[in-house]
């Protein structure tokens, strides 16, 4: 039989990999504003930049009230993948409602 200890000299210090695992997500949530920006129509952007980000709520009501607000933007097939990509979906990455916390611009509702 082998037995086989690990010691440590000091306490491990995750600053590192915190800050890494918080850039991911921050650019992440870019990634997906930017790719919202780009599917929504000139005439949109100019007159509402700050109302066009990518949508994420925790419930179905929250975000069919935020597409009416949207249904002159966006085709079926923008709002069939973005319905598809919210939490209040079963499997749909519900974990993102503890990741996100709400007040800042796109911030889970």
């Amino acid at each position: 039989m082998v037995w086989v200890e690990w010691i440590l000299d000091s306490v491990p210090d995750y600053t590192r990999a915190a800050l890494l695992l918080g850039d991911v997500i921050h650019n992440l949530r870019a990634a997906l504003d930017h790719a919202v920006w780009a599917a929504t129509p000139q005439r949109a952007q100019e007159a509402n930049p700050t109302d066009v980000s990518f949508p994420l709520y925790k419930r179905e009501d929250d975000y069919l009230r935020w597409a009416q607000k949207r249904k002159d933007w966006y085709g079926p097939t923008v709002f069939e993948v973005l319905r598809s990509c919210q939490p209040f979906n079963a499997g749909a990455a519900p974990w993102l409602n503890n990741i996100v916390g709400r007040g800042s611009p796109g911030a889970l509702h």
